[in-house]
């Protein structure tokens, strides 16, 4: 076949259409608009969800009375044909001195992949942090999920595939997801939290960091009583 300049321009339109398409509509970027309210209660539903779940609500409850803390994200989202992303919007909740679960601060998990993903798939997910070392790591303003900190996949809810095994002990961090589609725990291994401080200052109403909430300083914000509640009821199982 003869070669034409204008063929290769065709292509590379073709090419660029694709993917701007993809970024458009990739749902972690659309979704993540809730308002810390919103991400609190959605929270709170996907605990519930979650220690109910028959794969994983046994794993969960287990582990819950001896966690520090838990990151709780209600929609992990993973992107679109050809530019694939995944990412949501979560809530970490800390015990405090007393044993008592805390304010929740507000993360961001950001991942990226290139690859053929046709579809988004989206999954609850759940970090349970059982060390304080885990969770003072957790605490800087990003940190890669496998590399900064170790995590181990747990079993998954129905139709995902299990990540890794469930029989290693003493983990720092757990990671559970109850999925909808091929998107187990092991998505989360990779991604980097982040903090979101702007997130926090609106729901607090006024600046402040993740690690004042997690110490107790910061005056609790009782709309999310319902989500410690919730917390403190699965570990009492």
């Amino acid at each position: 076949m003869e070669y034409h300049p204008a063929m290769e321009n065709l292509v590379r339109l073709a090419v660029a259409t694709l993917l701007l398409g993809a970024v458009a509509t990739q749902p972690a970027l659309a979704a993540d608009r809730d308002t810390t309210e919103e991400l609190v209660l959605r929270a709170e539903t996907a605990v519930r969800a979650m220690v109910r779940d028959e794969h994983i609500g046994k794993q969960i409850t287990t582990r819950l009375p001896h966690a520090r803390a838990v990151v709780v994200f209600p929609s992990l989202y993973r992107g679109a044909f050809i530019l694939g992303g995944e990412g949501g919007d979560g809530v970490l909740v800390a015990r405090d001195g007393g044993g008592k679960w805390g304010g929740p601060a507000f993360v961001r998990l950001i991942s990226a992949s290139i690859g053929l993903q046709i579809g988004g798939q989206v999954a609850e997910a759940m970090l349970l942090v059982m060390t304080d070392s885990a969770l003072e790591a957790l605490l800087a303003d990003k940190v890669k999920l496998g590399a900064d900190i170790a995590v181990t996949v747990g079993p998954v809810g129905a139709g995902a595939a299990a990540g890794t095994s469930t029989a290693v002990q003493g983990a720092d961090v757990w990671a559970f997801s109850r999925a909808k589609g091929l998107f187990g725990g092991g998505a989360l291994v990779g991604g980097v939290l982040e903090q979101r401080d702007a997130s926090n200052a609106a729901y607090y109403g006024g600046a402040t960091g993740a690690r004042e909430i997690v110490a107790g300083t910061v005056r609790p914000n009782a709309q999310a009583d319902g989500l410690r509640a919730i917390i403190a009821d699965a570990g009492a199982r």
